[in-house]
């Protein structure tokens, strides 16, 4: 059981970890990057971002959004 804080900064995490991915995600679409190896490098990002974001996901018992992150 998670004291509401604790709480507090799983959801605040796991809300920090979407945007980056968001961030991430338009940067790739917009095609800024021209080098593969940096698009490559933003794949593992989105990559890592997912898994940390699952595991927050978990650990709130968010299982609606969690579904929504694995299905991507």
């Amino acid at each position: 059981m998670f004291t509401c804080s604790q709480a507090t900064s799983l959801r605040e995490t796991s809300e920090n970890i979407a945007a980056a991915k968001t961030k991430i995600s338009d940067i790739l679409n917009k095609g800024i990057l021209r080098d593969d190896e940096d698009c490559d490098r933003l794949q593992y990002f989105m990559h890592a971002l997912r898994v940390f974001q699952t595991e927050f996901l978990a650990q709130r018992k968010a299982w609606n959004d969690l579904a929504l992150v694995v299905e991507v």
